[in-house]
């Protein structure tokens, strides 16, 4: 027997076969977008995670980094509000705004360095750059204290002759060189592993790296400060 169909809702019909009345069915709901939107977000960290679970290490590191700027921020709009000294705001925006200012340059070259090098080096090499930006303000707070940020004039020996903020800066700039090295190293033609060269990275780059920079920095720039000073005279 034929059977025919029924106006029964504005999106639905029924159907009559055989003297009974079927309902149709409902039509799909579709889901939330936002619902929709976590799911895949979802799927994509789990991907990530079973692709290169060593990542883990280095979101970790990032997390770290993140939390303690955070914590860094209120050092000197609070120093501000109880009335401290002037040298104590400073020193509070300070270790805010460096940290700030690195920020870029120290996620940039972790996560290239560990997506093209070494996730496992770039945790490790996090994990202590973490650690010598915990240094800073406390070098700061306890050689500087009221004298303002201690740096030492340049020397030969290590960063400087008695404990001062170089001995928590340059090692971490020497991490930030050392990983984008030896990420350009690695892509290029030659594809060149700097890892295998040092041997051990965790020593190399704050030390190795980091001493180079000093030297080049405090001793290399101040002649190229006096070169181009004529220029910069006023009439």
């Amino acid at each position: 027997m034929a059977c025919a169909s029924l106006p029964m809702l504005r999106s639905s019909s029924a159907s009559v076969c055989g003297g009974r009345v079927r309902p149709a069915r409902a039509a799909p709901t579709s889901r939330p977008r936002s619902v929709q939107t976590r799911a895949v977000a979802a799927k994509a960290v789990a991907a990530v995670a079973t692709a290169s679970p060593e990542l883990a290490g280095v979101a970790m590191v990032t997390a770290g980094y993140v939390l303690m700027a955070m914590n860094f921020m209120p050092l000197g709009p609070t120093a501000g509000m109880v009335g401290a000294t002037e040298g104590q705001q400073k020193w509070g925006n300070r270790t805010f705004l460096n940290m700030m200012e690195h920020a870029p340059l120290i996620l940039t070259s972790l996560w290239l360095y560990a997506a093209f090098v070494s996730a496992a080096e770039a945790t490790t090499l996090g994990v202590i750059y973490l650690a010598l930006r915990a240094c800073y303000p406390v070098i700061w707070a306890v050689v500087g204290g009221a004298k303002g940020a201690p740096m030492m004039p340049h020397t030969w020996f290590l960063f400087g002759k008695g404990l001062n903020l170089f001995y928590s800066t340059f090692p971490q700039y020497g991490i930030v060189f050392y990983m984008a090295l030896a990420t350009l190293l690695k892509l290029c033609p030659l594809a060149i592993d700097l890892n295998a060269l040092v041997g051990v990275p965790a020593i190399a780059a704050p030390l190795g790296f980091g001493l180079f920079l000093y030297h080049f920095a405090l001793g290399f720039f101040p002649f190229i400060q006096k070169a181009v000073a004529p220029l910069f005279k006023e009439a």
